[in-house]
């Protein structure tokens, strides 16, 4: 190596020719080959734009680096030596096919008749290649390779062509999945790793004799689904051991992937003991792609325990038994892709108390509180443009505002102040986790002043367990209808919480102190998270904690916090001026 580099590559293999330095002086012929590579790879740049010589001289390339390849197996190369070699000249081999590809101006292209596929089905595959260059195309050849276990069966025997300028050639084959092929899954399912899918197209042809393989990928990839995709609505639900005959409605709905007519059931299994109206519910297909979907009630024993249960949803015929749903997942950036997961549903018993108020929800789209408030058995209201700037607010005891809805809510930034009226004459408003950004006004927004953090990402808690510490235990918030224990603080999933308020005026009480291990020194700056404040006749709350992600895990500390807080408009009046 110079003592004075020119350039990043000095002392390194920038080329093939570079690479015979490192050979030993006894592979002469060897390093000779090397530089008779980098030959071809230079006349093959030099010869753009000329689609038709770059794809000639493409492989005359080929030819060298593949003669090359195999006096490097021969030679006798220290082992570092050989691989390193290898490798390099493999990556020139497949940059030079893709080369023949584009230079060739070749369209090839993998039809398949049905790419949703179950198991036991033939579909046909249609593999078709147009030759839109100069270069005729010598021998011709099409192959099909599926996942082992799978059949492919040509249509009509393929045979090899000249593929000339303008012409089109194209073959098709059955394919059978055989009956215990395996669920899609996205990531066994590696359909743009080249090589490595499960499912392409093989193309062959020869330039002046010099033959080249081309792997096809299918635009979309061949999915083997279940039978029947069963899905569940909800997928977690809560029974309060506090209500006697608590009952949970699970909807339950079907899709048939078969090609064919059927008929079967849609059924619940539930934990032994419980009781599930219907017991079945039949359903009848015709054709691919029908949905039919059905509505149970389920009844857990009146001692039932706290504790989590499965309740599982099955699709049976006398063909085929799904307890799978498949979720597709279909965008324009991204290609079409398919979860496949369990059709069950999670119930989590524990007690939980809550009063009869009239809730109204101002929703934004990124959570999912007013599913959690009814399920706790509460009649909730969304608030839409028109509710907001002339309906009667009066009639609901309670209004949320969910997280991020000043900013995606103009409507409600533009009737806040109507809504602020509203508190001031007894009502109860909670709104939940906001960024500055979220078109907050720190002194218009909330009654008081609130100054959220910035920059948000040092506003925080984000370890689960954080100890909290309640501020005001006699609170009337940490008392009713549900008294608030540690235990409530426990189960959380992720974060704790952010985007906390930075400064807010002394009209608020706080709630709870908390930091993440190692930041005690902030506990006083991070107590802003919840803050509580009266306001003319009614109560404001504002919360910094993720509550809209914990109701949707279960927690029932979640759960019972929520509950207190959308309650205190009919908490006792000993309570509420203790």
């Amino acid at each position: 190596m110079p003592e004075q580099e020119t350039s990043v590559f000095d002392g390194l293999p920038f080329t093939v020719a570079d690479l015979a330095a490192a050979l030993p002086s006894d592979a002469a012929e060897l390093a000779q080959l090397l530089h008779t590579v980098q030959a071809e790879l230079d006349a093959t740049v030099a010869a753009f734009p000329d689609f038709g010589a770059v794809t000639r001289q493409a492989h005359r390339a080929l030819a060298a680096v593949r003669a090359a390849l195999a006096a490097v197996a021969e030679a006798q190369l220290p082992e570092e030596t050989r691989v390193d070699i290898e490798f390099r000249l493999q990556v020139k081999a497949d940059q030079l096919a893709r080369v023949s590809l584009v230079a060739s101006q070749l369209k090839p292209e993998v039809i398949i008749d049905d790419p949703e596929v179950v198991r036991g089905q033939a579909f046909r595959v249609t593999l078709a290649v147009y030759n839109g260059g100069e270069v005729p195309l010598q021998d011709l050849g099409f192959a099909l390779v599926a996942p082992d276990g799978w059949t492919v069966e040509p249509l009509a025997a393929p045979r090899t062509v000249t593929l000339r300028h303008g012409e089109t050639a194209q073959v098709q084959f059955l394919v059978r999945v055989p009956e215990t092929a395996a669920f899609f899954h996205p990531y066994a399912n590696r359909y743009t790793l080249g090589r490595d899918d499960p499912f392409r197209a093989e193309l062959t042809y020869r330039v002046n004799g010099i033959p080249v393989r081309q792997r096809i990928l299918p635009q979309v990839p061949v999915a083997v689904l279940p039978d029947y995709s069963v899905a569940t609505n909800p997928r977690n639900a809560m029974i309060n051991t506090l209500v006697p005959g608590d009952q949970v409605e699970i909807q339950v709905s079907v899709r048939n992937y078969r090609p064919e007519p059927s008929s079967g059931v849609l059924r619940l299994r539930v934990p032994d003991g419980w009781q599930v109206d219907p017991v079945e519910v039949p359903f009848a297909f015709q054709r691919k792609g029908e949905t039919f979907a059905a509505t149970f009630t389920v009844t857990p024993p009146p001692d039932v325990a706290d504790g989590d249960y499965t309740v599982v949803a099955e699709a049976v015929s006398d063909v085929a038994t799904s307890e799978l749903g498949v979720r597709v997942i279909d965008y324009p950036h991204i290609s079409r892709t398919y979860l496949i997961e369990e059709a069950q549903v999670t119930l989590r018993a524990f007690p939980l108390a809550v009063a009869p108020v009239r809730v109204g929800y101002v929703a934004s789209g990124f959570d999912s509180v007013p599913e959690a408030l009814r399920l706790m058995g509460l009649e909730v209201t969304l608030l839409g443009p028109e509710e907001l700037e002339f309906g009667d607010l009066s009639q609901y005891d309670t209004i949320v505002v969910g997280i991020y809805a000043y900013r995606y809510r103009p409507d409600l930034a533009a009737n806040n102040a109507r809504l602020l009226e509203w508190v001031r004459n007894g009502g109860n408003l909670i709104v939940l986790n906001h960024r500055y950004t979220d078109n907050w006004d720190e002194e218009a927004t909330p009654p008081y002043p609130i100054r959220l953090g910035r920059p948000s990402i040092e506003w925080r808690v984000t370890d689960e367990t954080a100890p909290v510490e309640v501020l005001e235990p006699d609170h009337v918030v940490m008392n009713w209808p549900n008294k608030i224990t540690e235990a409530d603080w426990s189960g959380w999933v992720k974060d704790r919480g952010f985007h906390f308020p930075m400064a807010w005026a002394d009209e608020f009480v706080e709630l709870f102190a908390m930091t993440d291990p190692g930041e005690e020194h902030r506990r006083e700056e991070l107590k802003g998270n919840t803050l509580w404040a009266r306001v003319g006749e009614g109560t404001y709350l504002y919360s910094s904690l993720i509550w809209y992600f914990q109701l949707e895990q279960l927690v029932p500390g979640a759960y019972r916090m929520m509950a207190n807080f959308v309650s205190q408009p009919l908490a006792p009046p000993e309570l509420v001026n203790h």
